[in-house]
């Protein structure tokens, strides 16, 4: 079970954010070590078809804000675009015009904007580590071995190479995120502890009957 829920939402859609020949991807939280933006950027930066094909938006502020916009100049990424600090309801606004979502921390729980994508119907590509590895299966995602950061950056860019030449992968994904996202709801989750306690209750007061019966 994840450490945080998701909130229903209608139904999203599960075609792509825009008509033109390249995908939007977004990359949103504190720009720190923990978070380990610069695996985004050299993955970006890793092959022509990611640097040409994706539209990135990076949100957040943090030690390594200037630190990273001058890693995207030095390996030449010109697409992506820089967002400080939003109010909470324009993330969402934000998200639905993105295809898919990037989340490279190496060192959190679930981390609550991954329930936020998978709500709006983003495809994530993250760390198989964590509370990442449970949040996210091969439904809705693409979960990258944490090994290293040579590995973790091979990774991401062949993760969000394989959405770039394979459209259908992106919308099935598509359609899983927002699956997943009722699943792991706090509706859904609070709904499956209710259960357990019946059953623990039930387990219990059954066992009290047996032990009368034996005690006859």
């Amino acid at each position: 079970m994840t450490d945080v829920g998701t909130y229903a939402r209608p139904a999203v859609s599960d075609s792509f954010a825009n008509d033109e020949n390249f995908l939007k991807g977004m990359w949103c939280g504190r720009l720190s070590d923990f978070k380990a933006p610069a695996i985004l950027l050299k993955a970006l930066a890793a092959s022509e078809l990611t640097r040409k094909k994706i539209k990135f938006t990076i949100i957040g502020t943090g030690a390594l804000e200037q630190s990273m916009v001058d890693l995207a100049k030095q390996l030449g990424l010109e697409n992506i675009v820089w967002i400080k600090e939003v109010e909470h309801s324009m993330v969402f606004e934000l998200m639905a015009k993105a295809d898919f979502f990037v989340h490279t921390s190496i060192q959190e729980a679930t981390s609550s904007v991954i329930t936020e994508a998978l709500t709006m119907g983003l495809p994530v590509i993250c760390h198989d580590a964590f509370g990442m590895s449970i949040a996210i299966n091969d439904t809705c995602g693409i979960k990258i071995p944490f090994v290293s950061p040579e590995v973790s950056v091979s990774g991401f860019h062949d993760a969000m190479q394989r959405l770039i030449s394979d459209s259908s992968l992106l919308k099935e994904l598509k359609r899983g995120a927002y699956k997943r996202s009722t699943e792991i709801s706090w509706d859904a989750m609070a709904e499956t502890i209710a259960n357990d306690y019946m059953t623990i209750v039930n387990k219990k007061d059954h066992a009290g009957e047996l032990s009368a019966i034996r005690s006859l």
